[in-house]
């Protein structure tokens, strides 16, 4: 079980807390990349994960964990629905970091992370399957039959959330998923399941 963080602040508290692998889901700029080569080297039992949706994002985290010392993971992003971040689908883009990520000295392939948090708020149980099915599911299972193509295996797919646990679960591609809103309540989804 690990722990996800959306700042650098965040994956430090879990790390300090006990924390053995901890997902970074966000690319970073040079300074938090340098931050978070700084925690993996300082706590080098725990798996330090970022995602990367471009090849500056690749060399940044190389950058940084060679200044450290240290290796840090790398999931490649994909696009899927929220036209927000993340490679497209199945594209070359997409396979082009896979390999770049896999082929690094510095860096760890650790697979995809297909995420999409507008799904998490719809109501009704059919349509968030729907959407799941049609968004982050299609994308994974074509993005893992493209990669797979291409020699490039896909350890894990990480994404999800509390809002459609059971939803991705049915869908099949996800073999690690993020709930988290479950800790606190989200406002938004106490309404959902009411």
């Amino acid at each position: 079980c690990g722990f996800c963080a959306q700042t650098v602040g965040e994956a430090a508290a879990c790390l300090n807390a006990g924390s053995g692998d901890v997902l970074l889901t966000n690319s970073l700029p040079r300074h938090g990349a340098r931050r978070l080569a700084a925690l993996a080297a300082a706590f080098p039992a725990a798996k330090v994960s970022a995602l990367v949706d471009c090849d500056e994002h690749v060399g940044t985290l190389e950058e940084a964990a060679r200044e450290h010392n240290t290796a840090l993971g790398a999931f490649v992003e994909i696009e899927c629905g929220q036209d927000r971040c993340g490679a497209a689908p199945a594209s070359d883009a997409a396979v082009a970091l896979a390999k770049a990520v896999r082929d690094s000295d510095v860096l760890q392939w650790r697979g995809l992370h297909v995420y999409h948090g507008a799904i998490q708020h719809v109501r009704t149980s059919a349509e968030r399957q729907q959407r799941v099915d049609e968004g982050p599911a299609a994308a994974a299972r074509s993005t893992i039959a493209r990669l797979e193509k291409a020699g490039v295996p896909v350890p894990c797919v990480t994404g999800g959330g509390t809002g459609t646990l059971f939803q991705d679960l049915a869908a099949g591609t996800h073999n690690e998923l993020q709930p988290g809103s479950y800790l606190f309540m989200d406002a938004d989804c106490a309404r959902a399941r009411s």
